[in-house]
């Protein structure tokens, strides 16, 4: 299951890194933000926003150690941490930011735990940039630290797995700054509903700077333990994303954040965050049609009426057809086949390995050469690594594993770890692939399940396949969300119905 899993956390430790842009402390309070422009339309940058000497200010003296619960849809399933301070003796850099998931599944029976640590260190002295960049990720199966360390023209990344250091890799240098932690400093008073800025983070997913548009959605009193105080509400937006992620934030602090109706942080005390934790399981999370489908495998295409909370987008193209009905949900049709063009861009992007997909390893490689050995065509050779995949990596719902590498170490795994793998073989071969996420029909039951598959360059045009169900092509119950680690599945949990198209 895609979304229980790795994925949910990683998007909330990004919610909650993220949210720290809109977080404030109730120490000592910084000098008041420079007066904004009164035209609701008028756009800023983060760094006009907010001078030198304000965010010197924040680096000497801005501290908080928040606690929230974490909520799926409905059911609280963990619980995450943000700690921002100056650094101490020994850390790099002045400041620091640190973000840490905490989520618990249950499937078949096994309790499992996934946390997902983040923490950023930036330099004292303008522009206040982005120094180092720690991630650990911890599960049942294995430790994976990620270290990314920020050179004058270029950003290194070391991974470290279950204690064994792969060599550094070079990726494109960063323009992240402090700034993207620090737009709290503008005092409500100066802001105004429709005020604009944007900053780049370093994404780690993407391996690149990503933006980030910022909007002042509302500022307005409201009371709050008998208190009258503002409360500004931002909406961020991320590059490739369809819903924005929404924070209140009263008095510097961030009292909930939320992206979608699906995925939400409240700000709580310590013991009550970490209390009353409701492991999510498959079924907690998967959709119901209103009447079974059929077999899907020798189908050309589905049509489906679907609906959920928010404007969520769905990716449209050769392959998936949405149209939005007037009632505000979407009539999509599925079709078998090939799919959208392959860009150049994409298929740069989708040769390239990355710290999930490390095609790059010596491991990867070699299996990779070994199953595709006297192949003449790119589709042969993806029938042969999807159906190795299939045919060996063992099925284990409770395995949540960092990177493909590891996952053919282990040789067990999910959908996401089979995904891992057949993307990175892929590349591992030459030919482009990406990871895709949504929901998947299973007739047995009638509903949909969260799911990850991939999509492979094949003339020219991106392909569904799925190494976790043994198709080469993707039969049409694949209901595509998230394209690349770009979309908003996770925001659409818990609100999303399916129908079938009369």
């Amino acid at each position: 299951m895609r979304t229980a899993g790795r994925v949910v956390v990683a998007v909330v430790v990004s919610i909650a890194a993220t949210a720290t842009a809109a977080c404030g402390s109730r120490a000592k309070a910084p000098p008041p933000a420079p007066t904004v422009p009164t035209d609701a339309a008028s756009v800023t940058t983060g760094g006009a926003l907010l001078t030198d000497a304000q965010l010197a200010t924040f680096i000497a003296e801005h501290r908080q150690d928040a606690w929230y619960s974490l909520y799926l849809s409905t059911r609280k399933a963990g619980w995450a941490h943000i700690e921002m301070r100056p650094t101490s003796a020994g850390e790099p850099g002045a400041y620091l930011v640190q973000a840490l998931a905490h989520l618990e599944t249950n499937d078949d029976g096994h309790l499992s735990v996934m946390e997902l640590s983040d923490v950023a260190y930036y330099a004292g002295a303008p522009p206040f940039g982005l120094v180092e960049k720690r991630q650990v990720e911890t599960s049942d199966a294995g430790r994976t630290e990620r270290a990314y360390r920020a050179r004058p023209d270029h950003v290194e990344l070391v991974i470290t797995t279950d204690g064994q250091a792969a060599p550094p890799r070079k990726l494109p240098a960063t323009a992240e700054t402090v700034v993207s932690q620090a737009l709290s400093m503008a005092a409500p008073a100066t802001l105004r509903p429709g005020q604009r800025t944007s900053y780049a983070t370093f994404d780690d997913d993407a391996e690149a700077d990503q933006r980030t548009d910022v909007t002042v959605a509302a500022v307005a009193d409201e009371v709050i333990a008998g208190v009258k105080v503002p409360v500004v509400t931002m909406e961020l937006l991320e590059d490739g994303d369809s819903v924005p992620m929404r924070i209140r934030i009263a008095d510097g602090v961030a009292l909930a954040i939320a992206l979608g109706p699906g995925l939400r942080l409240d700000l709580a005390d310590r013991a009550v965050a970490q209390s009353a934790i409701e492991a999510v399981s498959m079924m907690d999370t998967s959709v119901p049609i209103d009447r079974k489908l059929g077999d899907l495998s020798q189908r050309d295409e589905v049509t489906l009426i679907v609906g959920a909370a928010g404007d969520l987008a769905l990716p449209t193209g050769p392959t998936q057809l949405a149209e939005r009905l007037p009632d505000g949900r979407q009539r999509v049709t599925v079709r078998r086949g090939p799919g959208a063009e392959v860009t150049a861009a994409e298929r740069t992007r989708g040769l390239a390995p990355t710290a999930a997909f490390d095609a790059d390893a010596p491991t990867i490689a070699a299996r990779a050469q070994q199953i595709v050995a006297g192949a003449t065509t790119d589709r042969e050779r993806i029938e042969r690594i999807v159906m190795w995949v299939y045919t060996n990596l063992g099925k284990d719902l409770s395995t949540e594993l960092a990177s493909a590498s590891q996952v053919l170490s282990h040789g067990r795994g999910d959908c996401t770890e089979h995904t891992l793998l057949v993307v990175a073989l892929a590349r591992a071969a030459g030919v482009p692939a990406r990871d895709v996420g949504g929901l998947m029909y299973e007739d047995t039951t009638g509903r949909f399940y969260w799911h990850a598959w991939a999509q492979v360059a094949l003339d020219g045009r991106w392909v569904a396949v799925d190494g976790a169900w043994g198709q080469p092509v993707a039969d049409v119950g694949h209901l595509t969300f998230d394209i690349d680690g770009r979309g908003n599945a996770s925001s659409a949990m818990g609100t999303i119905t399916i129908a079938a198209a009369r």
